[in-house]
């Protein structure tokens, strides 16, 4: 049986927390790094608690990844601080843990401090403008119609086809959730876009958006794929991805009319939502 990878990894979603096992001081006080399996977790516990120290809220209990947590949008100086713990963390892995380079994972915050820091230190201003939002309004939008999402016949269907066993068939819908609250957080997200910040700015905004969420649904994808269970990853899942990820066939076409609605609703919502752009 394979674990779902959001919670093997720790994601943290405004959709459902999950639980994290504490930072023990004593792993951060230990020097003795090595090559295994505990060498990078101590790497990590020192970026935990190097953000608690600047940020003044704990990692695995406040912060989240979906939507981005406004507090490495709200200032450059913020921003900054976030990556040059990031860089420390990856050179400890590199240095005490003898990580290559290539065999870096993708993390999310790797992705934002190192494959695309310029990317986002030009989206920074209207990121922040959007934050609130997508932490409130965004959130109780996308709970909201995740709890609501099922599978239309067509997916329930193409998964039998599948014949997958009853953990997996369990982990393809906990999956499928997932997801749709993470494209529904997206969509909400580029739509406040729209409507608070310049034109130049929308356009980086939208774009470092886009890329954020694909590259962690083509994690996933990749994590199932080498564990050979590629064939969880549900449909809505690939909604973002290129091309070569989709599948053909009528359940998708369910899905892209699942897409339309969600975004008619998104744009209703935010219809109605009085914004104050700062």
């Amino acid at each position: 049986m394979v674990t779902s990878t959001y919670t093997l990894r720790f994601k943290r979603h405004r959709c459902e927390m999950q639980q994290i096992r504490p930072i023990s001081d004593e792993i951060i006080e230990n020097d003795e790094y090595d090559n295994n399996d505990s060498c990078r977790e101590r790497c990590d516990a020192q970026w935990k608690s190097d953000f608690a120290m600047h940020f003044q809220k704990s990692y695995d209990e406040d912060f989240y990844e979906f939507p981005l947590d406004g507090s490495v949008t709200s200032s450059l100086r913020n921003f900054t601080t976030f990556c040059r713990i990031t860089r420390e963390k990856v050179t400890c892995w590199e240095q005490r843990c003898h990580i290559r380079k290539e065999n870096i994972p993708w993390t999310t915050d790797v992705h934002i401090c190192l494959l695309r820091k310029k990317q986002f230190e030009r989206a920074l201003g209207c990121l922040n403008k959007t934050s609130d939002g997508a932490h409130n309004e965004c959130n109780v939008l996308c709970r909201n119609v995740a709890k609501k999402h099922r599978m239309n016949t067509a997916e329930k269907e193409y998964m039998t086809g599948l014949h997958l066993s009853s953990s997996n068939i369990h982990q393809y819908r906990e999956l499928n959730k997932q997801c749709f609250f993470q494209i529904c957080q997206l969509r909400c997200r580029e739509e406040l876009t729209r409507r608070v910040c310049d034109l130049e700015d929308r356009r980086q905004a939208i774009d470092v958006l886009e890329d954020y969420y694909r590259n962690d649904h083509i994690d996933q994808l990749h994590f199932l794929t080498i564990s050979g269970n590629g064939a969880v990853f549900p449909l809505v899942c690939r909604v973002l991805l290129p091309t070569r990820y989709q599948v053909n066939n009528a359940a998708s076409e369910e899905v892209e009319v699942a897409m339309e609605s969600l975004s008619r609703s998104i744009r209703n919502t935010i219809d109605n939502m009085v914004i104050v752009a700062s």
